[in-house]
């Protein structure tokens, strides 16, 4: 994909991000190679459940589909980050 091309994608989906989920992403941060690290600064927006949910399901799974990441992995990757679990 042409540089070009991918800002213009990156720009519709903070537009979308900002419309739909009243989320203000930096395009710095958006325009990251690792969009594992991308989906972290998407969720840190959300606060409640239901935001959270809302996200996920309206943009965030598609959003890592289109760039070949499995939205589950992703996911549980950013939750074990989150929550500490004890060690045995």
């Amino acid at each position: 994909m042409s540089k070009l091309t991918s800002l213009i994608e990156s720009l519709e989906d903070l537009h979308v991000l900002h419309v739909r989920f009243k989320l203000r992403l930096k395009l710095a941060d958006f325009l990251k190679e690792d969009k594992r690290e991308v989906a972290t600064f998407i969720l840190d927006w959300c606060v409640e459940k239901e935001e959270f949910s809302r996200v996920v399901e309206g943009f965030l799974e598609n959003y890592l589909s289109r760039h070949g990441l499995d939205s589950s992995d992703v996911l549980a990757g950013n939750i074990l980050v989150i929550i500490p679990f004890p060690s045995k």
